[in-house]
């Protein structure tokens, strides 16, 4: 073969290598990354929990799993979710329209507990005690009563530590300014992670740390109504509990967005139970409503003396319904499930409801 021939033959072979090249460039979709696209990077970093006291590399790869299952669930195309070192996660969500949502949504442990709410809410001596103004009584039990902040985390930490093996986190630690009574920092899940999250470090002088022992637990009070058309305030009150939950989100089935099936329309969240969960959920309402029973007084009118059980979802007061012992004397089976009406806007009740779906994060 001549040089001449060679020659065409290599810029033909070469002009059709661009000619693919070109084609390939031009129908592929190019995958954009953050720094083009836009979108969030969060970097969570694994700490244990009472249900999971080491954070094991089992552990983080269920975190990611789980992660990965909620972002698929807001619409993210091509996450990237991996382990950064032994303990962190780095969840890269390129195109998210919705920051806000993602954060609450990706990473929130969704630890979801019920408690009899009378034997468990505390007072201002530090023990249960339904004539405490701190506790209210009625429909309106855990929203139209509570604490400040500020007394709510001193008063937790007079008790020492207790229910081991019930309690649902490992302690908490609080930032406090005692001349102005405010909390300004926390909960973190130790003195040195609250004073790490601060600027430069440090904690403003002035203020101290207060250590809440496993076993007790602050808790946000229900959000108060909002007037039509307006956002809801933040919940300014607080409950201190005995951390000994009766069931927990585990114990979940078949967890759904619904709506309200009488007296309204409003977004729910509705479940069944597993066999233990409805065991449990049995016993804790049949305990609460014989409670209210014995408690009634003659002449008083029975809602009166109606008891309460709570579900908390992340140190938030969700609900604090009542449990009527004229319609149900032997408490709630539990066969037919049970509904969460907590303020929901659908988006909400849906974001909650898929995190119970895809489980708590064990870390």
């Amino acid at each position: 073969m001549g040089d001449r021939r060679r020659n065409l033959l290599i810029l033909l072979t070469v002009g059709l290598l661009l000619v693919g090249s070109l084609v390939v460039v031009v129908t592929k979709t190019t995958r954009l990354g953050l720094d083009l696209k836009g979108g969030v990077e969060l970097v969570y970093q694994g700490r244990p929990t009472p249900q999971q006291p080491k954070v094991t590399s089992e552990a983080v790869d269920r975190a990611i799993e789980i992660m990965r299952k909620r972002v698929d669930a807001l619409g993210v195309a091509e996450p990237e979710i991996q382990r950064s070192g032994p303990d962190q996660i780095d969840a890269g969500l390129p195109g998210t329209k919705n920051a806000q949502r993602a954060i609450k949504s990706v990473g929130k442990v969704a630890q979801l507990f019920f408690y009899d709410w009378e034997a468990n809410v505390l007072g201002r001596d530090g023990k249960p005690n339904p004539s405490d103004p701190n506790v209210t009584g009625g429909q309106s039990a855990g929203q139209a009563g509570g604490i400040p902040y500020y007394d709510a985390v001193t008063l937790a930490a007079k008790r020492p530590s207790m229910n081991q093996g019930k309690a649902t986190v490992n302690g908490q630690s609080f930032l406090v300014d005692d001349k102005q009574k405010k909390v300004v920092g926390g909960p973190a899940e130790s003195a040195g992670d609250l004073v790490s999250e601060l600027p430069g470090g440090e904690a403003p002088r002035g203020t101290r740390v207060v250590n809440v022992n496993t076993g007790t637990l602050v808790v946000q009070a229900e959000p108060p109504a909002a007037a039509k058309g307006k956002r809801k305030k933040p919940p300014d009150r607080y409950f201190v509990l005995n951390d000994a939950p009766a069931l927990s989100g585990k114990e979940l089935t078949n967890i759904k967005q619904d709506f309200q099936r009488q007296g309204g329309s409003s977004p729910i969240v509705s479940f069944k139970f597993s066999d233990k969960g409805r065991s449990a959920w049995h016993k804790v309402t049949r305990t609460i409503a014989q409670r209210g029973q014995q408690q009634q007084l003659p002449g008083e009118g029975a809602q009166a003396s109606f008891q309460h059980f709570a579900a908390v979802l992340d140190g938030q007061l969700i609900t604090v319904p009542f449990i009527s012992f004229t319609d149900n004397p032997d408490g709630i089976d539990g066969s037919n499930g049970a509904d969460i009406e907590g303020g929901f806007t659908i988006q909400s009740a849906q974001d909650l409801a898929r995190n119970l779906q895809t489980g708590a994060l064990p870390i």
